[in-house]
């Protein structure tokens, strides 16, 4: 079976030398309206001209990971500063076992305050 990213059983079990983001979806945040995109395993470059977006894909990366996520965001995070539309950003990563990120041992205060595990759309692999 080939490794696919709507498949989590052939993304775990996938040869690689760490976590990697098999699939990253971004809606509605700062200037992305709607962007899917599968990266390669290894190294991937952003390019464009100013303002298209490049930052953006990586400041939602990393809103996504941080541990210490706001529990406010600003109004210009949002696509067309629609607040009330919201924004989601959604990855699916691959965690082989040799990297030793099995499981959190400290979840995060937003986490915390923001109940994700409540909603019967989120899926944890």
């Amino acid at each position: 079976m080939q490794d696919s990213p709507d498949n989590p059983s052939t993304l775990l079990s996938s040869q690689s030398n760490g976590p990697f983001i098999c699939r990253l979806s971004i809606k509605r945040f700062r200037g992305i309206l709607d962007l899917s995109w599968q990266p390669s395993k290894g190294v991937n470059l952003l390019l464009g001209g100013g303002d298209v977006g490049k930052t953006s894909v990586l400041d939602a990366i990393g809103l996504l990971l941080s541990p210490t996520n706001p529990s406010t965001v600003p109004d210009t995070d949002y696509y067309g500063r629609d607040v009330d539309a919201g924004f989601e950003i959604e990855a699916v990563f691959s965690l082989p076992v040799a990297s030793g990120i099995t499981y959190q041992t400290k979840p995060s205060q937003s986490l915390k305050q923001l109940h994700w595990w409540e909603h019967t759309d989120s899926v944890v692999w």
